[in-house]
């Protein structure tokens, strides 16, 4: 007894194991962190969060317009003016009238084929810039005879109040009209804007009167 006595105390202060004391295994260390002893305190290092990826956000096509003054209150009326590159023998002596201002052709025919549709819809461009570059594709007709109007749509409102307007510049609009490329090109290329029907001839002012070759030259402007 004595003996057995004597070799557990010596167990006790040397730190070994009791003949029956069965120890757990040393922990392993986690790839995922490590520990740092220092003194008496631990410092454990986690790897970094995982950082989820933005969403990619496409955004919708838009029109540069920036150079578009819209200066009227009227709801269905964005622009004070648009411009009309007449016909060859388009008179604007009463206004200007559609082709066919009863027909029932569709916006998406008349904006594709332009001239070439009797339509009731009379086609104007936005800015003076679109309808300069309508007149840069013209290969036919009177090229020495260039005529251009102003026409006000505040003052075409006002004296025929049910004139409809569709402005195919704005892009929700011409999606709903257009379908095909041609139709679309060619409204976004010279910012197209429909009348029906009728203008009234003192809603209408003639500023450019002249060759092709002087389109750029504002100083033959009206």
């Amino acid at each position: 007894m004595a003996l057995d006595f004597l070799r557990r105390l010596w167990r006790i202060v040397t730190g070994q194991p009791e003949d029956d004391e069965v120890r757990p295994p040393p922990e392993r260390a986690s790839p995922y962190s490590s520990s740092t002893y220092r003194g008496d305190t631990y410092r454990v290092y986690s790897p970094q969060p995982t950082v989820s990826p933005r969403p990619v956000v496409v955004p919708q096509p838009q029109r540069n317009t920036t150079h578009i003054q819209r200066t009227t209150s009227l709801p269905d009326v964005k622009y004070r003016f648009v411009y009309r590159l007449l016909r060859d023998t388009e008179s604007i002596t009463n206004g200007i009238t559609a082709k066919v201002p009863h027909a029932n052709v569709s916006i998406e025919t008349h904006v594709a084929y332009g001239s070439r549709c009797s339509s009731q819809y009379i086609s104007t461009s936005a800015s003076k810039y679109a309808v300069k570059k309508l007149i840069g594709v013209k290969t036919y007709g009177a090229l020495h005879n260039i005529r251009v109007v102003e026409i006000d749509l505040v003052k075409t409102k006002q004296l025929r109040p049910t004139t409809e307007i569709i402005d195919l510049t704005d892009y929700t609009i011409a999606r709903r009209h257009l379908t095909s490329a041609r139709a679309h090109k060619f409204a976004s290329n010279f910012e197209e804007v429909l009348i029906h029907g009728h203008v009234p001839k003192s809603a209408v002012t003639l500023i450019y009167r002249g060759p092709k070759s002087n389109i750029w030259d504002e100083d033959e402007w009206l």
